[in-house]
């Protein structure tokens, strides 16, 4: 009965937070954090969602953002598999829907926004060890973001809406991942790095490369058969200028740090995962976004 009531809890956040209101590769900085990954050793295919909302306090004239709310979503189809033991590749599959709010008057779009994928090797693996009370897992990636969300949308007017609004980018990236997990029985370490090196689209516009990382503390432990992963870290991420035709857009680019609180969560072959991230710092170069805050969840099946 307990496992019943712990199960539809979870299940409950997860469908709430479904329902609130991501970011893309093109939305100003944001975009690049992992979360702990579920089971090293399988695969998985599910859904995961993100929601990034932010307020902008006035006028951008190179981005065309203006004073207003915004909120970037992402549904997104994800999966892992292994084509051999040490080599694991990553798919993510995003539908984008965007919102932003000025005066009361709420622009919207939505669209299939850029696939990307990972190919990852496992160089360290000591996770099956039973033997060992310190287990380590190592993994460095390669991959790329291809240009398949629309990125020339307009509005009723036919005006083009901002770049930093679209639902895709345009533009190939080449994305470069690493990915250390240190445990001590129950007890462990999760980092992430990772760097997107992005190109131009046909407009000669390209987006900053971006640089992020993560670390979170974590404590596993099961209530009857359920496995359950509480988690705590940071995540940091430093974007750079973006370019316009061969000029610099001075009001790109920024530093943004996060709290990081999450739940991880083991049923049978279901993973639930829930994390939320908050604000600590917004070294912004354009000095007017505020209020940055980000929801992630995702629903896995493991076989």
């Amino acid at each position: 009965m307990r496992i019943n009531k712990i199960f539809i809890l979870l299940f409950i956040s997860f469908i709430l937070v479904e329902k609130t209101v991501a970011c893309n590769g093109g939305c100003p900085p944001g975009g690049g954090y992992m979360g702990i990954v579920p089971q090293f050793s399988k695969n998985f295919i599910g859904m995961r969602y993100r929601m990034r909302s932010f307020s902008m306090t006035n006028a951008s004239h190179s981005t065309g953002l203006s004073a207003s709310e915004h909120v970037f979503q992402t549904a997104e189809l994800w999966g892992r598999f292994y084509p051999s033991k040490r080599i694991q590749a990553f798919v993510f599959i995003p539908y984008q829907l965007n919102l932003e709010t000025v005066n009361n008057i709420t622009s919207r779009i939505e669209n299939i926004g850029d696939m990307s994928f990972i190919f990852n090797y496992n160089l360290i693996n000591t996770g099956d060890s039973l033997d060992r009370d310190w287990k380590h897992n190592l993994l460095l990636g390669i991959g790329a973001k291809l240009p398949t969300g629309k990125y020339q949308q307009r509005n009723a007017e036919k005006q083009m809406y901002p770049v930093a609004f679209q639902a895709g980018t345009g533009a190939y990236s080449t994305i470069f991942s690493g990915m250390y997990t240190l445990r001590y029985r129950k007890m462990g370490l999760n980092s992430n790095l990772s760097y997107y090196y992005n190109g131009k689209n046909e407009l000669e516009y390209s987006f900053g490369n971006l640089a992020s990382g993560s670390l979170s503390a974590f404590y596993w432990f099961k209530v009857q058969s359920v496995s359950i992963l509480p988690s705590v870290g940071t995540y940091l991420e430093n974007a750079q200028r973006d370019i316009d035709n061969g000029y610099y857009v001075n009001t790109t680019g920024g530093t943004l740090g996060y709290y990081s609180l999450g739940t991880d969560v083991y049923i049978n072959r279901f993973a639930i995962s829930l994390n939320a991230q908050m604000p600590y710092l917004q070294n912004i170069t354009s000095g007017v976004q505020s209020n940055d805050f980000r929801l992630m969840s995702s629903l896995a099946v493991l076989f």
